[in-house]
């Protein structure tokens, strides 16, 4: 319950503020006259530029970054990282050839007999 009476005095308090900054003191409200003030401070002029900065830094860092990683990526020291990371699994797994030759003899004589097979198909005429 003490949450609550919290939240409805917050909330009259932002309302009564909130009219009073609606009074008007000759051409402008108050509402008005703070804004001005806030916009033309020496603080707010201060903040503007620092965030400028900041906005600036975080951009140079990312260029930075992304500039180094494709440096890395493209040179000799990377692929050198890589091979060191390949087990002595994968080592030997990459030494042994995935086809035998024998194999792919065999299979490729086979295909041109295949093609040869369709092409002479292909020279008969074909009746209608």
């Amino acid at each position: 319950m003490d949450e609550f009476k919290f939240v409805i005095k917050c909330f009259g308090f932002a309302a009564i503020f909130m009219i009073l900054t609606q009074v008007k003191t000759g051409e402008t409200t108050l509402e008005q006259q703070i804004e001005a003030s806030l916009v033309n401070s020496t603080v707010s002029d201060f903040v503007n530029k620092v965030a400028h900065g900041g906005v600036k830094l975080i951009k140079d860092s990312a260029n930075s970054a992304k500039e180094s990683y494709y440096n890395w990526k493209h040179s000799d020291s990377g692929k050198a990282i890589k091979s060191e990371s390949v087990t002595k699994k994968e080592e030997t797994a990459a030494q042994e050839p995935i086809v035998k030759p024998e194999i792919s003899k065999i299979k490729f004589e086979e295909a041109q007999a295949k093609i040869e097979e369709l092409s002479v198909e292909d020279d008969e005429p074909v009746e209608e």
